[in-house]
């Protein structure tokens, strides 16, 4: 996962590896490493001070200096199109994740004063919500590092171990489960997979190749919102009419599921964290009767509110072995 900006001025790649090094010490997402022991994966979590330390080769850590590119030399006419090329080089140099920090930073200087940073995080560790607390708290910790005071940010009470621990404990983890394991059980009975019909039948492992297209949905958000429809049941609402009016003569489909993203950051103590915290929930779109654009979001309002209530337990295996949580190779569960 990357994120880039451009920029003009003085870029100081000192206070940006000290900023870079203070959120790796922050978080212990970042230094994590992952290896496979006995046949089964592991997590090492990687002391902070040996993270942020340059320590040779042979123990297998990595500094935090970013990489820089500078592209001074080319004419000015090239340099925003190469600028863009290298940032991509670099945010796809693929990690080790049992020698590497996952958190890559690079500056790309176009000569000047003019500059493009970026940095890449490994998805293992992060999430959407993870890249936005990276892009506030870096900016914090470069800007601490240049005025040689301490960062304004909140201490964390709780790293994600901790909050995995707590979940799994006697007091927060058997009766949530179980009662989110027979909310899943009840909400997927019977939910068969909707096959859609595509020219080639799908592959038995998947590849994530292929193409994808845009369609035209600015009015229909535009008709959510005067519904009263929050942004993610709106989006829920809008595949389930094409679903439903799209998928009807060739299926004969009225009542399937649809997988929803859900930050899945269920205690307030995560809201600060960098992690993999997403969790992709099932929505059971019952449409028989062609519904209107307003019943079908009462119909799913309810259902979208309980599936994020039983958010934390995983769906794998809640619906049988052909069921909309059933895992397979082809598909993530919720996603076919």
């Amino acid at each position: 996962m990357a994120a880039g900006f451009a920029g003009r001025g003085r870029l100081s790649c000192a206070a940006l590896t000290a900023a870079l090094a203070a959120a790796v010490a922050r978080h212990e997402s970042l230094r994590t490493r992952f290896a496979v022991e006995t046949g089964r994966p592991s997590a090492l979590i990687v002391p902070a001070v040996s993270a942020v330390s340059a320590v040779s080769a042979a123990s297998g850590a990595v500094t935090l200096h970013p990489l820089e590119a500078d592209l001074s030399a080319l004419p000015a006419e090239r340099r925003a199109a190469e600028a863009v090329r290298a940032a991509q080089e670099l945010a796809r140099r693929p990690f080790d994740l049992e020698r590497d920090l996952l958190l890559r930073c690079w500056v790309v200087r176009q000569g000047g004063d003019e500059w493009a940073l970026g940095w890449v995080v490994h998805h293992l560790v992060s999430d959407g919500a993870s890249l936005a607390i990276l892009e506030r708290e870096i900016g914090e910790l470069y800007g601490a590092a240049l005025e040689g005071r301490a960062a304004r940010l909140p201490v964390l009470a709780l790293q994600p171990v901790d909050l995995a621990a707590a979940e799994r404990s006697e007091g927060m983890g058997r009766a949530r489960w179980a009662a989110d394991l027979a909310y899943w059980r009840g909400e997927l009975a019977g939910l068969a997979p909707l096959e859609l019909p595509t020219d080639r039948p799908r592959p038995p492992l998947s590849r994530h190749r292929g193409r994808s297209g845009r369609s035209p949905a600015a009015r229909d958000r535009h008709r959510g919102r005067g519904m009263g429809a929050r942004l993610p049941l709106d989006a829920v609402r809008r595949r389930a009419r094409r679903l439903c009016r799209g998928a009807r003569p060739l299926v004969r489909a009225d009542d399937f599921g649809i997988g929803v993203p859900d930050a899945g950051r269920r205690h307030h103590e995560a809201e600060g964290l960098v992690g993999l915290f997403v969790n992709t929930l099932v929505v059971r779109a019952a449409t028989a009767g062609d519904p209107t654009g307003a019943e079908l979001l009462a119909r799913l309002d309810g259902r979208l509110s309980a599936a994020r209530a039983h958010g934390g337990r995983p769906i794998r295996g809640a619906g049988g072995r052909a069921g909309a949580g059933a895992r397979t190779s082809a598909a993530a569960p919720g996603s076919r």
